[in-house]
């Protein structure tokens, strides 16, 4: 009998084991997931306090092997060309962040055998200073195996160091580049991470983080230290960086010191020793000197050291963002996309071909007063049709939202059945295809002048006046027949915008303007409504669900009544990729739509995740970054119901997107939107 119990008990012991070492697991992986809330409930401290911190960083960058698509990598062409592949540099800046992001960053002092010290790869020393206690480690991607959102995406290991100490790994359910692997250093009792290794591979770079935490309390949810090291692969190209990040050093600079090229300076800065490999090839006091050295030694002739001057050009005004701050502490800002970038291009089935071009340019007046003007252009290679859209805005009020603003823009070429009609009833004896002549396009200028201010937290108001000109494509028939080639419009508008629970819940808008016959040339008199909802809803783990809706219809129309042009039911010409305004845009609704009724319902969602359904799939699904789904509803007179279907991926290269419409009349086909998305985060 005694035998028999005592087999009972080594069999219930040998159970019991497995379910201990299990609750232990899970108990000290609660731990380590909850440790950032149960230190900021001690300290008192919030996600979005602001610290300011002395770091001290440097970079070693080898090119291994380099070809001519190098030049298209944002910031890279003081190293795609020249002799030297090995360069070097250090930073010593003051930083102002909060757990989440890097709100803004002083670099006082640089040294660089980069050409100029211009910054390159800055894209990957992002990874040098990951936020490991957000959902996102760096910007809005690579989600965080240390937060309690992200613990269904990933595989958790852990074994005993010792009686305080163990290893927890980490890897993902999902083979997807959103994902990341590694171990990391834990306390048992308390869940504190003392340092991990993290590895992962996202926009074209495959890296390995080595970092370390700071000491006990508030400083336990912050990096001590970190070291990257991230590999480039892009066409061929090949890049390997190395980058070391040591934060909360002791010695301020004075605010007044501001990248200053001192090598002596940065010796006595510098908190880490160099690597053997880390070195200058002489002393840098000035690397503008040192760069003229160089040419100087490795070209001979006045035509070559020509030629590099030209390329420079090249490359700064037309391969590259240009950002760049100036006057009075770097108080204005203008930052201009590249003029000349081949992955600047966006094609859909509608519009065909489309290359854009962005532009700003910010100049502070005062504290409370600063001067923004913005360009978005592009131009249809199908319509061979120039947009743009160039709003002037004084902001003489920023704390209460108080602006004047000039618009210019042209719109798609839109259309007007009453010219077409009239044209007809007025020559019914004739055999002309007028149907085929394009009388009823017109393309369309606008200008505006308008003034808002928010009266008060939630709600803000905007009146003024738009200017239309609208011209005809073919003015040349037309004027033929006896018809205006040209139709102005003068409408005073008024807008109203509601934001019941603040600046990141639902907008709520409703718009009024009103044509105005014998103003300025105007000959056409109509009242417009429009209403417009939207609420972009974000979930956890970076989803999110974006809603809009709106109805829009024309009253008192007068006589002359020739064009129906909406607001918020428009075609957006000027497409911006991924990132774009992906709620409210039908791809497969022909053109004409948008302007032939006088009413208009409409209904659009999106959901994104980073996983949805490609990732699933074995070697697909890790190259997908994002999905989304569409569905969107419209009815307009003598249309109803047009409802569109559609599903898009983005990756490190391209966006694609592909859409199922279907109308009154059946099946309506599909179609699809194609961008690249290189660089686009660079």
């Amino acid at each position: 009998m005694s035998d028999r119990i005592l087999k009972r008990l080594i069999v219930l012991c040998a159970l019991l084991f497995p379910l201990v070492a299990m609750a232990q697991d899970e108990a000290l992986l609660s731990r380590m997931l909850s440790y950032p809330d149960s230190v900021r409930q001690v300290y008192g401290v919030r996600t979005n306090d602001t610290l300011t911190t002395n770091v001290y960083s440097k970079y070693h960058i080898r090119v291994l092997r380099r070809n001519v698509t190098m030049l298209t990598v944002p910031n890279m062409f003081h190293i795609a060309h020249g002799l030297q592949r090995d360069f070097f540099g250090e930073m010593y800046s003051s930083v102002r962040h909060t757990e989440r992001a890097e709100v803004s960053s002083l670099r006082q002092v640089h040294v660089s055998t980069v050409r100029h010290r211009r910054s390159t790869l800055a894209m990957a020393r992002h990874y040098a200073t990951p936020h490991i206690y957000t959902v996102t480690m760096v910007a809005d991607h690579l989600l965080s195996p240390f937060h309690a959102a992200n613990r269904h995406f990933y595989r958790y290991t852990t074994r005993n160091v010792d009686s305080t100490l163990a290893v927890v790994g980490f890897r993902p359910k999902l083979q997807n580049t959103q994902l990341v692997t590694g171990e990391a250093t834990v306390v048992r009792s308390t869940g504190r991470l003392l340092g991990a290794r993290i590895e992962g591979e996202f926009d074209m770079m495959t890296f390995v983080l080595e970092l370390t935490m700071g000491g006990a309390g508030r400083q336990s949810l912050e990096i001590e230290s970190c070291e990257a090291d991230v590999l480039l692969l892009f066409l061929g190209n090949k890049i390997r960086a190395g980058f070391t990040s040591v934060y909360h050093l002791p010695e301020t600079l004075p605010p007044t010191l501001i990248d200053v090229d001192s090598l002596p300076l940065m010796e006595r800065l510098r908190p880490v020793p160099l690597a053997p490999d880390e070195v200058y090839p002489v002393a840098v006091a000035d690397t503008d000197t040192l760069a003229g050295t160089e040419a100087a030694e490795q070209e001979d002739t006045a035509l070559k050291e020509a030629a590099d001057a030209v390329w420079d050009a090249i490359q700064d005004n037309m391969l590259n963002p240009i950002r760049t701050d100036f006057g009075d502490a770097e108080r204005h800002q203008l930052r201009v996309g590249p003029i000349f970038n081949p992955l600047y291009f966006d094609y859909s089935k509608s519009r065909g071909l489309t290359y854009r071009l962005r532009m700003d340019f910010q100049y502070r007046l005062g504290a409370n007063s600063r001067l923004l003007w913005e360009m978005d252009a592009g131009y249809a290679f199908k319509q061979r049709q120039v947009y743009f859209d160039m709003p002037l805005t004084w902001q003489f009020n920023v704390r209460h939202g108080g602006y004047l603003r000039l618009d210019l823009a042209n719109g798609s070429h839109i259309s007007s059945s009453d010219v077409l009609e009239r044209v007809k009833a007025f020559h019914p004896g004739d055999t002309i295809d007028f149907d085929g002549m394009n009388l009823d396009y017109f393309r369309n200028l606008t200008v505006g002048l308008k003034a808002g201010y928010s009266l008060s937290p939630t709600v803000d108001a905007l009146v003024g006046f738009n200017y239309y000109r609208r011209s005809a494509v073919n003015a040349y028939m037309l004027s033929q027949m006896g018809e205006p080639t040209v139709y102005r419009t003068f409408a005073p508008m008024l807008e109203l915008t509601w934001r019941p629970s603040g600046r990141r819940g639902p907008v709520l808008t409703a718009a009024y303007e009103h044509g105005v016959p014998h103003v300025l040339g105007g000959s056409v008199r109509y009242s417009r409504w429009e209403f417009d909802g939207a609420y972009v809803m974000s979930l956890p783990c970076t989803r999110r669900l974006s809603l809009r809706g709106g109805l829009g219809f024309y009253l008192s129309k007068g006589n002359e009544r020739y064009f129906l042009d909406y607001a918020y039911f428009r075609r957006n010409n000027i497409p911006g990729g991924w990132r774009d305004d992906y709620t409210g845009e039908f791809e497969l609704l022909h053109s004409d739509w948008y302007n032939a009724s006088d009413y208009y319902f409409r209904a659009n969602t999106t959901y994104e995740s980073p996983m949805l359904l490609f990732n699933r799939l074995p070697w697909v699904g890790r190259l997908v970054e994002r999905e989304r789904i569409y569905l969107s509803a419209l009815a307009v007179r003598n249309y109803f119901p047009f409802v569109e279907f559609g599903y898009g991926l983005t990756n490190r290269l391209c966006s694609l997107t592909t859409f199922f419409g279907f109308s009154p009349h059946g099946y309506e086909g599909f179609g699809f939107r194609f961008g690249f998305e290189l660089f686009n985060d660079w």
